[in-house]
Formats: C-alpha cells, sequence, structure tokens
C-alpha cells in the first residue's frame, strides 16, 4: 500500500520509477534498513497498545508477513498494521495504520495524516473493502495522535486506474516516465551502474532536450550571480 502513494507521486521516499525497477527488475533503492525505520519497527508495538488505551477500540494484529488479497483484484494486496475489530462493546470494522514521525515533522501533522498515508490506507481500504482507517502517530518520541479516514470511493476508482496502467508497465518490463526525484536518479544508477564504452547516436528529440538544459543553465548562473551581488 505504500507503493500506491509512490506510484501517484506523493510520496517523500519513493518514485513511480524505483518502484517500477524494484517490481520489475528487483532493484532495490533501500540499502537495508535505517535507523528510522527499525524504531518505527520497535515501536509498533507501544503505538498499537496506546492507541488501544485512548480510543478504546480493540485492534487485531495478526503478523508482518499477512498479506490481504483483494477479491476483485489479483494483483492488488496490501499488510496491515491491524484490524480494529470492536470499539468498546460494539464489534466495528476498519483499517489500523501506526506511524512514527521526527518532531520537526509536527506540523505536517497539525491538521491531518501527511498525504502519502491518506493515500495508503485508501489503498487498504480497496483491498479489504472496509469503509474506514484510523492512523495513529507518534511525534518526536512524545506526542500521540491519532485521526480516522474515510473511505473515498471516488479518490479510490482513480487510484486504481493509474496503479492498473502502472502493473502493465511492470508486466511488460515498460519503464513509467522518469522524474527528477532522488529516487528515481537512484534506481536508474543501479539499473545502469557502469558505461560500457559504447557510443550511441541520440534521436532527434534529445537535441532540443540539451538546448532546453543549457537556456535553464544559462539562466540559473544569471540568478546565482544576482543573489550573490545582492548579498
Amino acid at each position: 500500500s505504500s507503493d500506491a502513494a509512490a506510484i501517484l507521486g506523493a510520496s517523500p521516499w519513493a518514485s513511480a520509477y524505483s518502484v517500477w525497477a524494484d517490481k520489475a527488475h528487483g532493484i532495490s533503492s533501500d540499502a537495508g534498513e535505517s535507523e528510522y525505520a527499525h524504531w518505527g519497527t520497535v515501536l509498533e508495538a507501544p503505538i498499537r497498545e496506546e492507541y488501544q488505551r485512548r480510543t478504546g477500540r480493540l485492534v487485531t494484529y495478526t503478523g508482518p508477513y499477512s498479506i490481504h488479497r483483494s477479491a476483485d483484484v489479483p494483483w492488488l494486496q496490501a499488510s496491515l498494521d491491524g484490524q480494529i475489530s470492536k470499539w468498546g462493546d460494539v464489534l466495528v470494522h476498519g483499517v489500523y495504520e501506526g506511524k512514527t514521525a521526527g518532531g520537526h515533522k509536527a506540523d505536517e501533522w497539525a491538521d491531518e495524516p501527511p498525504l502519502a498515508y491518506q493515500i495508503q490506507v485508501q489503498h487498504q481500504m480497496a483491498v479489504t473493502g472496509l469503509s474506514w482507517a484510523s492512523i495513529a502517530c507518534l511525534i518526536g518520541g512524545q506526542k500521540f495522535v491519532y485521526f480516522d479516514v474515510e473511505r473515498n470511493q471516488r479518490f479510490i476508482d482513480a487510484m486504481l486506474e493509474r496503479l492498473e496502467a502502472f502493473w502493465r508497465c511492470v508486466e511488460l518490463r515498460t519503464p513509467p516516465p522518469v522524474d527528477a526525484s532522488p529516487a528515481t536518479t537512484k534506481a536508474l544508477r543501479l539499473l545502469h551502474p557502469a558505461d560500457n564504452g559504447q557510443t550511441i547516436t541520440l534521436p532527434p528529440a534529445a537535441s532540443s532536450k540539451w538546448l532546453e538544459r543549457k537556456l535553464i543553465a544559462d539562466e540559473l548562473k544569471a540568478l546565482e550571480a544576482r543573489r550573490d551581488e545582492i548579498d
């Protein structure tokens, strides 16, 4: 489900191209678990317990390797941080997602969860058929927040169209368009790690791109010179 945000261009950590490189070629731009990801995993259980204590809701967690698969779309699947199964004495059914964030990210959680996480739970609701989700987050190790998110079928329908087009790219090994994100740059370098010495002729379209790049470089140089004058 976290891939959905990257495919839609809303992830700060991945891009459609980097996800494609992983799915189509097994090229992952992750160089192992980061310290941030490690503590996110360590704190999953305490955050889930605090969420239950504050809300009075029961969260059922079936483990990290439990995969939910859509009954309608075979390639659509998700893993959940938990499923809300009870609210007080009332039986309910909702998606639970737990997160951590650094203190400098507090503003991003002021009114609602970051867009990437909203897309993630909409994807999870699309897979499971559930109608609502709740996202809990421990910010800076000291502030706990949570937000309930309703299912948005209009968004889900539009998202599934984009995901289906992306999955065709994976099946056909046809890359999606590249962008300027660090994740795409890293994936390209991993896919093409070395120059083999061969000379190729670029297509005519490259000429206009090179000219455009030169004009941008000249503009940047002029802007930097003006900035230095002001300084």
